[in-house]
């Protein structure tokens, strides 16, 4: 009787649970000169590009933002907040994404 509840519970867990593409996702990244010295506390633009199939594949989100290195150089951006609409419409089971 236990292993039948067990079963039944497990069962219903497994269906009450969704997979879900992720609303954003953090990039992280030292920004640094020519010469290998950090970049700190400076404004820095940069282009997110998420391509499908390969590398060179094609681009199904792309945004461009400006923002503020830390005192380490450090640059935090958050792919997918800047335009929603085209990042939501990627359909990311017919991946790899690059």
């Amino acid at each position: 009787m236990q292993k039948i509840l067990l079963f039944l519970a497990i069962t219903l867990a497994s269906l009450l649970t969704h997979a879900q593409a992720p609303a954003s996702f953090k990039y992280q990244a030292v920004i640094r000169d020519a010469s290998g010295a950090v970049i700190a506390n400076k404004l820095v633009d940069l282009r997110s590009t998420i391509r499908q199939g390969s590398g060179n594949g094609q681009i199904v989100y792309q945004y461009s933002d400006t923002l503020r290195t830390n005192q380490f150089g450090l640059l935090v951006e958050n792919v997918g907040e800047g335009n929603l609409t085209d990042f939501n419409a990627i359909n990311w089971k017919h991946g790899p994404y690059f």
